[in-house]
């Protein structure tokens, strides 16, 4: 009797052991994110599309995480939306230099942005 006892015991952990877990993968971990372009000349009224990839510590090649970055600019004259379309409002005739700031999981990158006058 012990012994399928015993054997009972092996079995049932040997069951739990094998069953299939489920879950989220794991996440990337980034050691840098990058914008691109890395400086920005847009016409007065005109809108640019701009990427934003992350560099794996793993070495494998950059991924685009545009749609997961937070990006902001330093003046409200140029805006950008989550798919990385910057807008630019600006009325004036004489250049206006701002910034564009994009971060994700802590890490973040800058860029200039130069607003030209149409000719």
């Amino acid at each position: 009797m012990k012994n399928y006892i015993f054997l009972f015991i092996v079995i049932s952990v040997f069951i739990q052991g094998c069953k299939k877990t489920t879950g989220s993968a794991p996440s990337v971990g980034y050691n840098a994110i990058q914008i691109n372009p890395t400086a920005i000349i847009a016409p007065k009224g005109i809108s640019l599309k701009i990427s934003v990839f992350g560099t794996p510590y793993s070495g494998a090649a950059d991924e685009d995480i545009t749609t997961k970055a937070a990006c902001s600019t330093d003046n409200a004259i140029a805006t950008i939306n989550s798919n990385g379309n910057l807008s630019n409002t600006y009325a004036g005739a004489a250049i206006q230099k701002l910034n564009l700031t994009c971060t994700y999981s802590g890490l973040s990158s800058k860029v200039p942005v130069t607003i030209v006058p149409a000719t």
